[in-house]
């Protein structure tokens, strides 16, 4: 199998890598010694013909609602591993450059060959990379060629998949198009030489007497000549992203759409290990090494980013940002796998076990994981001891697999020991499941006088394997308004109790 080589060329990352908001007019730029010189733009910045390489006085005086940021090398080369990360779902063989020796030279390739079966194929594979690409924000030309220099040279055009199509395709090149510095292009055109196919066809060893080394060892990995080396990206063990603002933010909402950002970019990495993550950390970075954690769990391990945002956007709004936010960072370092949905023409269970999931997550986000908790089943028939609190995925896993008669329940910090799952014995199939109410008092209140009942009554006795022994005739009863009640009267003293009731 011959090698085929697939190029991402990014020239505008140097602007996308920092996270702006809004839709104005934007650029980059870089120093200069003591000019200030434009690196790339938005497309607002474009359409009032803002282009690189122009003095950054000149583009200010031609926008005045300008919005300029200093260029970031390490935010490139950050953006540049999220890239490679969401890449690598694509080809274990993943290589970038970070904008050498040019700004717009932020290229990613990737060895798609072995690829083709798997995605169905160069237009599917293309297709699917660059929805991921474009969902992360980014602008891009895309080229295919049997070299990694070959594909560089030729992204925004068409695919070519041998070397003699891919010679074809590079001889009619402009010199100007080679990455090479400004005295070799300088030495060329002053050979006479003017296009691509006329450096290529004269023999490197001609070549390399004149020029130096790289550049006729550029020209053999270009053509196939020469073997083209690479290191090769590897995805980290944990995963950590982090953003460096140009300027501090101070509001929860200002920091929405680079927390969007940077879900988003998790996402496509837990694509890419085919795996979750059951939580997550967000560090806000304040002056002087100052950090604010928000720690965000999940009942079942998820990687789908907009679950993924509702809930950092959830913690994120019950926090009083404590002051000026320089950066953010994401982490997540444990992974598992992701609960596959079985779909069943004739049930909706699977459904609602993710609709129940997703609802759990945003109770604790909202109040916190320790305040929602499980409830499950006791074999105890005494009403207040049949049920007990679990872990909330516990109580999820045991309706899942038939432990549960009911609907899950969820037990809020207001509510703990005021709710009811149904008594032990409603378990058993040969037992006539009995009514019960999902709400039990804390603790039983006195009657005044014995109420009006419309079933009934069911015995239950226990307790005396722990000194707290029951003996009571349970009723149902109505109230004036409608509301059904649940009510025991004591044998041995006679008293009547009101013990739990519907909604």
């Amino acid at each position: 199998m011959h090698p085929l080589w697939l190029c991402l060329r990014l020239p505008s990352l140097p602007l996308e890598a920092l996270p702006l908001p809004g839709d104005g007019p934007a650029v980059v730029f870089e120093r200069s010694g003591q000019r200030k010189r434009l690196v790339c733009g938005n497309p607002a910045a474009e359409a009032l013909g803002l282009a690189p390489g122009q003095e950054l006085g000149q583009a200010a005086a031609l926008a005045p609602q300008l919005r300029t940021v200093e260029r970031n090398p390490r935010a490139e080369r950050e953006a540049l591993r999220a890239l490679a990360a969401a890449a690598y779902r694509f080809s274990s063989q993943v290589t970038v450059q970070a904008a050498a020796p040019a700004p717009d030279a932020h290229v990613l390739w990737l060895e798609i060959a072995s690829s083709l079966n798997l995605f169905g194929g160069v237009d599917a594979l293309v297709a699917q990379l660059s929805q991921t690409v474009s969902t992360l924000g980014y602008r891009f030309e895309i080229g295919i060629a049997p070299t990694p220099e070959g594909a560089s040279l030729l992204a925004g055009g068409e695919p070519v998949h041998d070397r003699a199509a891919l010679r074809r395709a590079l001889e009619p090149l402009p010199l100007a198009r080679l990455p090479v510095d400004a005295d070799t292009r300088a030495a060329l055109a002053g050979s006479g030489l003017r296009s691509l196919g006329e450096v290529l066809a004269l023999p490197l060893d001609a070549l390399a007497r004149r020029f130096a080394p790289e550049f006729t060892d550029y020209l053999g990995r270009l053509t196939g000549r020469l073997p083209d080396v690479r290191r090769f990206y590897r995805p980290p063990e944990h995963y950590r992203r982090r953003f460096e603002f140009d300027s501090e933010l101070d509001t929860s909402e200002a920091l929405r759409l680079p927390i969007r950002r940077l879900l988003a970019e998790l996402s496509a990495y837990l694509v890419m290990r085919d795996a979750g993550v059951p939580s997550f950390t967000l560090e806000l970075e304040h002056e002087g090494g100052a950090r604010t954690a928000l720690e965000v769990g999940l009942a079942s391990p998820s990687r789908d980013p907009v679950h993924l945002q509702v809930l950092a956007q959830t913690r994120l709004e019950q926090l009083s940002v404590p002051a000026p936010v320089q950066g953010l960072v994401l982490r997540a370092e444990r992974f598992a796998p992701v609960r596959v949905r079985q779909f069943d023409l004739f049930s909706a269970r699977s459904g609602e076990e993710d609709e129940w999931r997703c609802v759990l997550d945003r109770l604790r986000a909202r109040l916190g994981i320790a305040a929602v908790q499980g409830l499950g089943l006791h074999e105890d028939h005494r009403p207040e001891k049949s049920w007990v609190r679990m872990p909330a995925e516990a109580a999820l896993e045991n309706r899942a697999h038939g432990a549960l008669p009911q609907r899950p329940a969820f037990v809020g910090a207001a509510l703990v020991g005021a709710a009811f799952v149904g008594a032990a014995h409603g378990r058993d199939p040969s037992v006539a499941p009995k009514p019960r109410p999902l709400w039990l008092l804390p603790e039983p209140r006195a009657l005044g006088e014995a109420p009006r009942c419309l079933r009934g009554p069911e015995r239950i006795e226990g307790g005396w394997w722990d000194g707290a022994d029951v003996q009571r005739d349970y009723y149902v009863t109505e109230t004036g308004e409608g509301a059904r009640l649940w009510v025991y009267r004591e044998q041995l003293s006679g008293r009547w109790f009101l013990h739990g009731l519907w909604a």
